[in-house]
């Protein structure tokens, strides 16, 4: 199993922890391809192909022309990094 398969979802967003990964890799770096998406987060590019086409499904990534690339429609959800940064402290306080 991937390590990056099953991920909790994020508390209140309905995104898992790789969709919200991938989503704030796009808004920080710009468009990217799933391949450098892969590279950048050091991720398997079927596990990238899955979190786009979920963001893509929900209208916060858009795909562009072959080669696909990736860009965000719309400006950063509010609260996105901070509601991921306490999901990961809290999931590791349940893990110690």
């Amino acid at each position: 199993m991937s390590p990056t398969k099953d991920l909790p979802v994020t508390s209140g967003l309905g995104l898992s922890a790789l969709e919200v990964k991938v989503y704030l890799t796009l808004t920080k770096q710009g468009p990217l391809s799933a391949e450098e998406i892969s590279n950048y987060l050091k991720i398997e590019k079927p596990d990238v192909y899955r979190a786009t086409l979920r963001l893509e499904k929900i209208g916060l990534v858009k795909a562009r022309d072959t080669p696909a690339i990736f860009y965000p429609t719309s400006k950063p959800l509010k609260g996105i990094d901070r509601t991921y940064r306490e999901g990961t402290e809290n999931s590791r306080k349940l893990a110690s």
